[in-house]
C-alpha cells in the first residue's frame, strides 16, 4: 500500500500514469493504457534521478 500517489510520465506511452510511493520508493504503478512496468523496474523508471516528468494537479 502506498503512502502517497503522484502522476508521472509513463515510460511506455509517455502519458500521465499514477505512481504509488512508500518510504520514498516507488512501489505501485498504474497506467491508463495498461503499459507494463516490472516490479523491479519501478525504481529504475521512477526512483531518484529518473529524469521523468511529474504532472502536478492531476
Amino acid at each position: 500500500m502506498s503512502e502517497r500517489v503522484t502522476w508521472e510520465t509513463c515510460p511506455g506511452c509517455r502519458r500521465p500514469a499514477a505512481v504509488g510511493w512508500l518510504d520514498g520508493d516507488p512501489v505501485e504503478f498504474d497506467c491508463p493504457r495498461e503499459c507494463p512496468v516490472p516490479a523491479g523496474g519501478l525504481r529504475a523508471a521512477f526512483g531518484p534521478g529518473h529524469g521523468g516528468s511529474h504532472h502536478p494537479g492531476r
